[in-house]
């Protein structure tokens, strides 16, 4: 049983006080924080709660009311810890937040909390801490945001343009111990740029500004303890917009606040104020003690305030949960294999905890004896047990990779093509499956005018694309590969710049997401990369696809002649097409090239 329930709260005795130093100090009860002019910084106005016998500076009697229309009225008002400041019409003095005129104890807002004067006369110079129990420990937490389990049920979020596929979502692109984390971004892509994407997650208009992004996840209710001081763990991983814009500029940012049950908003952090490193997990503990005894939520709040420069990666949320810590909390046990401590401070105080996590907080860990306890199933890992943790490296040889075929027949386009691959419908000009050339066999994809030599009858355009069943490219050292025999007009005087796009032969990915979510295909390939014709020949073409790695996608081709000029050329043939893993020692990929 917990011995503090049976019988009163040790602060109880201190009520009294409280009213007192209240009516000394004239100070407003219950005024949440942000509620105070936006003129005069860094002043409070909660009741203050005497700690020991330490003076505070009382509030002066200002004499008869002097009535004001602003702060500057009040300047005659001022003294070590206090301020004037015009309060509906009238000068009153208010007291600095956490401000001590002598050094040793000094005032706190809450009994959950001791403070001492670092520094007298500043703002801020009441370093307080949380007066956490020694005994009666071990309580469960007070509430825990399960990831692994339909999270998004167990919170509430709200955005600011719903339309958009910029939102809270579960994801297994990042996380701690690489489970699940709760993503504010693209659904699809690692970025909270809200504007048109294409398969390669870029933006199709880089100069362009998007939308704002505004997106706040609220956790569930939480009746805070009377008696002991709680605090929320939060996990952050941030990709933002970085600094560099004029002095006064507002970045994008991050806030952790509590609501309670009044509906006020209590800010507790922000990455404005404490930016966290980039590109990493970092713990964030806030203190809840000034809200004992009432039921509240937390927010984690993102806002970019416009639309300029949004093209990062955005927020991840790994862990949210809020807890009664204990003194012996503050120190850090000697460090395991799979788990070690940092000291974190709790903010808004002085007061800091040690926050459990894996060496490598976004990765898993596997503790170990022996390094048979670290094999795995890929001949390209190797694992081994380093001061009992397992460590896994890939290593890509020619000993251990297979190419990996990943591309759906006909491949080689001896064969018509099947029913999952997507073509046009026959034009003037059209893909199809000819014989007129092959790289090897006897069959190759053409574009062109089906039974003739031409890209195109004489005085008209053709354009058209073809696209390959749904695969899978390999999840390590992706490669797409072909040959390709073009013909344009181009053929007496290749153009490598070919400014006005003509006879343009272009290779395009599609991630394949599923309805309703799409995005426009990614060009990784184009003609001018060879002068906009091959002069006769069969050329080789290898394309990086580490970005679609481990994605279903489609690949495809399309091919222009912009006009209908100078179109007598045989058009586009493409043979010979892999989807692989690229193997050292091959010489190209998959030995295709």
């Amino acid at each position: 049983m917990n011995r503090s329930r049976q019988s009163p709260p040790w602060w109880v005795p201190l009520v009294p006080v409280v009213a007192l130093a209240a009516a000394m100090l004239h100070c407003t009860i219950n005024v949440p924080p942000g509620s105070l002019s936006a003129d005069i910084p860094d002043v409070v106005s909660d009741t203050a709660v005497q700690d020991g016998d330490a003076p505070i500076e009382p509030l002066p009697d200002v004499g008869e009311p002097t009535a004001c229309g602003g702060d500057l009225d009040c300047a005659h008002i001022q003294g070590c810890c206090y301020v004037g400041v015009c309060a509906s019409g009238t000068c009153v003095a208010r007291a600095l937040t956490d401000c001590c005129s002598v050094p040793g104890p000094c005032a706190v807002s809450t009994p959950l909390h001791a403070a001492t004067c670092a520094e007298t006369c500043v703002a801020g110079g009441c370093e307080k801490t949380l007066r956490l129990p020694d005994a009666d420990c071990g309580a469960p937490e007070l509430w825990d945001l399960d990831l692994t389990t339909d999270p998004l049920s167990q919170v509430t979020v709200a955005d600011s343009d719903p339309d958009d596929r910029v939102a809270w979502h579960p994801t297994l692109r990042r996380g701690l111990g690489g489970g699940p984390s709760l993503h504010a971004g693209d659904v699809v892509c690692p970025t909270y740029y809200s504007g048109p994407l294409d398969a390669a997650c870029r933006p199709l208009d880089p100069a362009a500004e998007a939308d704002t992004v505004r997106l706040s996840l609220d956790s569930g209710a939480v009746l805070l303890p009377v008696d002991r001081p709680a605090v929320a763990e939060l996990w952050l991983w941030l990709d933002l917009e970085r600094s560099g814009r004029p002095a006064g500029a507002t970045y994008d940012g991050v806030e952790v606040s509590a609501i309670d049950d009044a509906g006020v908003l209590w800010p507790r952090w922000s990455s404005r104020q404490t930016p966290p490193a980039p590109r990493t997990w970092t713990p964030v503990l806030v203190d809840l003690s000034e809200l004992a005894g009432r039921t509240v939520r937390l927010r984690v709040a993102f806002d970019t305030v416009d639309g300029r420069d949004n093209d990062h990666e955005g927020v991840y949320l790994g862990a949210l949960r809020v807890f009664p810590p204990c003194a012996s909390d503050r120190g850090c046990p000697a460090p395991t294999a799979c788990a070690q401590g940092t000291v974190t401070a709790i903010t808004p105080s002085s007061d800091s905890l040690c926050v459990s996590h894996a060496p490598e907080p976004g990765a898993p860990c596997v503790q170990c004896n022996t390094d048979d306890q670290c094999a795995t199933s890929d001949p390209c890992d190797t694992g081994v047990c380093n001061a009992g943790r397992c460590e896994v490296t890939r290593t890509l040889t020619a000993e251990c990779c297979t190419p990996a075929e990943a591309f759906p027949p006909p491949a080689a386009f001896e064969v018509d093509l099947g029913p999952d691959w997507r073509i046009d419908a026959p034009t003037v000009g059209a893909w199809h499956r000819s014989e007129r050339r092959a790289h090897g066999g006897q069959g190759a994809l053409r574009f062109g005018v089906p039974g003739a030599a031409e890209t195109a009858p004489a005085g008209e355009a053709a354009s058209g694309e073809v696209w390959s069943p749904p695969l899978v490219p390999p999840p390590d050292a992706p490669a797409w590969t072909f040959w390709v025999w073009l013909s344009t007009e181009f053929d007496g005087a290749p153009d490598p710049l070919n400014p006005a796009g003509l006879d343009l032969l272009e290779a395009v990915v599609a991630v394949d997401t599923g309805a309703p979510v799409s995005l426009p295909p990614a060009v990784v390939w184009d003609s001018r990369a060879i002068g906009g014709t091959s002069g006769g020949a069969w050329w080789p073409v290898s394309i990086d696809l580490g970005p679609f790695a481990g994605q279903v996608v489609r690949l495809g081709w399309r091919f222009a002649t912009g006009d209908a000029e100078a179109n007598d050329g045989e058009g586009a043939f493409i043979d010979d097409v892999s989807a692989v893993r690229v193997c050292p020692g091959s010489g190209d990929p998959g030995g295709r090239l």
